[in-house]
């Protein structure tokens, strides 16, 4: 038998089919009664269990392509149960030899995530091997680079902004290789702190109607910017914004000219109305230029450089969604997102039709109607994932406004 007892102020927790120790939260609550992670010696949060889902199912596809040995690297590990779960999720099965590494700048944590190993059993699993280090991030994946591993998956998963752990992700991985990016920093990517999001990001722009879509785009664009300093390029195979925080997966390549190539095809602008939300990418090449609102008039604002092409893999996301439907321990929740995406149109744009309707007094129809409009006129649209009352289309304004009018 495999100790299932716990440190003090920690419990036991099952998500998906791992069961590991984490900090009891009713000891760490905030004044209001909710539980903080940060409060916690060891940090974990359960409202993640989407991002850990959806990473188990892209792992799974991975798996599907890989050969030879595969490198799984969590550089913030805290509990261990990212990689535990990729242990039990992901291998169960598989023959497949893995080498897992998991580091911890906590003292607190490297100790629990070596509990969780025997409380996990994974130890036991004869085609893993599981590697632990008391390391900064970044000091584990420049150690791994030192090694000259081949590294297959890398995750990066910070208590706010991603930013300081992509230059080391994306010169440690390999060719071919998979970064999982998590920013928490929604504020400050959706443009509400203008001069934070410049200098962090090195993005120019300001809050909209539709942040959330530029969220994505903004963290898209600043991990290419950071690929391309090491001669690589970056696309993205899946990306979404759910709850408070913002989830890409990016395919790292190396090629200086395709990395040029990118950087000229795919960092462009974003013209965007703030009265009704009505936006538009631009090239670099074609350049931005100062217009007014096609729809309402309205003064339409730049902000650059975004991410301007697809925002993920239709096929990919398919596939990986076909996967995650054979995992029946998965929330129901984190698979109606890959499910949405698998349906959803990867470049268009965010169309807010309640901010529409407003602006050409109308009542506004249901974003199911509208979409169903514009497929008929030859365009493609599907419900967006950011806003109960958004769709992404590639529809031209015109367009938009006459399936808007259709059903006043």
């Amino acid at each position: 038998m495999f100790d299932k007892t716990c440190p003090e102020s920690f419990e036991l927790h099952i998500e998906g089919l791992a069961l590991f120790c984490a900090p009891k939260e009713e000891l760490f609550k905030r004044p209001n009664g909710v539980y903080e992670p940060a409060y916690a010696p060891v940090f974990y949060n359960p409202a993640m269990i989407e991002n850990r889902d959806i990473t188990m199912a892209v792992l799974r596809n991975e798996l599907t392509r890989h050969k030879g040995v595969f490198i799984f690297v969590d550089p913030m590990a805290a509990t261990g149960v990212r990689s535990i779960r990729f242990a039990l999720e992901v291998l169960a099965g598989v023959d497949k030899e893995v080498e897992i590494f998991m580091g911890d700048i906590s003292d607190d944590a490297v100790k629990l995530i070596m509990h969780n190993i025997k409380v996990s059993n994974i130890d036991s699993l004869s085609n893993v091997n599981v590697h632990v280090n008391l390391m900064d991030a970044n000091e584990l994946l420049y150690y791994l680079r030192r090694q000259k591993l081949y590294i297959d998956y890398i995750d990066i998963d910070p208590f706010g902004s991603p930013a300081p752990f992509l230059h080391s992700a994306l010169s440690t991985i390999r060719d071919g290789g998979v970064v999982g990016i998590t920013a928490t920093d929604t504020a400050v990517l959706e443009g509400k702190y203008p001069a934070t999001l410049y200098r962090r990001y090195g993005v120019k722009g300001v809050k909209s109607i539709i942040s959330k879509d530029i969220a994505i785009r903004a963290l898209l664009a600043y991990t290419m910017k950071t690929a391309s300093i090491f001669d690589n390029f970056v696309y993205p195979i899946l990306s979404y914004y759910t709850k408070h925080y913002v989830r890409i997966f990016v395919k790292v390549r190396k090629s200086a000219t395709k990395a040029d190539e990118y950087l000229k095809k795919c960092l462009g602008t974003m013209m965007v109305c703030n009265r009704c939300g009505f936006n538009f990418l631009v090239s670099e090449e074609t350049g931005a230029r100062d217009v007014r609102c096609p729809i309402c008039g309205g003064t339409m604002v730049s902000i650059k450089p975004l991410w301007i092409c697809n925002l993920f893999d239709s096929e990919y996301v398919r596939k990986t969604y076909e996967l995650a439907k054979e995992m029946p321990w998965l929330s129901r929740s984190s698979l109606n997102i890959l499910n949405k995406l698998s349906d959803a149109t990867p470049l268009g744009s965010t169309i807010r039709v309640t901010y529409i309707a407003r602006v050409l007094n109308v009542k506004p129809p249901s974003i199911k109607r509208v979409i169903e409009c514009i497929r008929n006129k030859g365009f493609k649209a599907s419900e967006s994932l950011l806003y109960p009352d958004a769709l992404l289309t590639n529809a031209t304004a015109n367009d938009i406004v006459t399936c808007i009018k259709n059903f006043k």
